[in-house]
């Protein structure tokens, strides 16, 4: 779809929010979000031709970062490793930017398990929230290459997800994601531990080795040859405190050196200050909230219901 199709007027008439990703040499984009509620803004540091990032917000709910896919079609091993390349690079900055809500959805052409960078994926906890059928091709077998790839701050504001094959596209059905209308949870925040000291502008760090007793080098060797792990590293530790302390001439205890993991709101903390997609959202919700006070929004309001109010979020191809 290019800025000039006729699904952009119409979308402006409808009132609704197109953001097209990197257009090819033809002029066209290959992936795009359709956005009916709420505002959104640009992820700058993911735009690909065939992925792009969006910052994502209905009103009071818990910001979402959402990226959309469009795999290689052609099934050639150098497509698979673009896609699992394009999966992984979304996965990076959605990791960048803490544990902020985040979603990797779109027609990947491979299943979950087949992706490149499946151990990437599994290994920071992300894992697809559908398992129904997606794909029904004239030709081969039934299967599920629609993803829909969420964090662990994600699944916690989802509600549910369902497909629907109704809407007129025979080999693809269209999958839903209810999203809680609730203010964000706590989340769990890494605090790494404090930095060791700056080393002496005169001291080499071949000379700080030298301050470490020998007793303690032949003690590690000891405990490694009898595989004692845990002992073999802690004397290693011990010796680098006297490296450390005699490189900076400030002792140092790396034995109980250790950061913690704490529960936070996703705040300033979590979401970072100098993210400039964050700061424009806020603004475009901000407006949006004294337009609607005025009568002058352009979306309609949401319904007054007590308690939490589910909004389905789409996902084009």
């Amino acid at each position: 779809m290019g800025p000039n199709h006729r699904v952009m007027s119409e979308a402006r008439e409808a009132r609704i929010g197109v953001f097209l990703g990197p257009l090819d040499e033809d002029g066209v984009a290959l992936v795009a979000f359709l956005v009916r509620q709420g505002h959104a803004t640009n992820i700058a540091e993911c735009q690909h031709l065939r992925c792009t990032g969006l910052l994502w917000q209905h009103f009071g709910c818990t910001p979402i970062r959402l990226y959309n896919l469009y795999g290689d079609a052609t099934g050639s091993l150098d497509g698979k490793l673009e896609t699992g390349a394009l999966a992984r690079s979304a996965l990076v900055d959605a990791e960048g930017a803490g544990a902020v809500p985040s979603i990797l959805a779109g027609d990947f052409n491979m299943t979950f398990a087949e992706l490149p960078c499946l151990h990437a994926l599994v290994a920071s906890n992300w894992h697809d929230l559908g398992s129904s059928v997606t794909s029904a091709p004239s030709h081969g077998c039934s299967r599920r290459i629609d993803l829909l790839i969420a964090n662990a701050g994600a699944r916690a504001v989802g509600t549910s997800t369902r497909v629907d094959w109704s809407l007129g596209m025979p080999t693809h059905a269209a999958q839903y994601i209810d999203i809680s209308d609730s203010p964000a949870p706590s989340c769990p925040k890494w605090l790494a531990p404090k930095t060791i000291p700056p080393s002496l502008p005169l001291v080499k760090p071949s000379d700080a080795w030298s301050c470490v007793p020998l007793r303690l080098m032949v003690q590690v060797k000891e405990a490694a040859a009898r595989d004692d792990i845990n002992g073999a590293w802690k004397l290693f530790l011990e010796c680098l405190e006297y490296h450390f302390t005699a490189l900076s001439g400030v002792p140092c205890n790396l034995v109980d050196r250790k950061g913690m993991v704490e529960q936070r709101k996703p705040s300033a903390q979590v979401i970072p200050g100098g993210d400039a997609a964050s700061a424009r959202l806020s603004h475009a919700v901000r407006r949006a909230r004294r337009l609607r006070g005025q009568g002058l929004a352009g979306c309609p309001r949401s319904p007054s219901v007590p308690g939490r109010l589910p909004h389905q979020c789409p996902f084009p191809r």
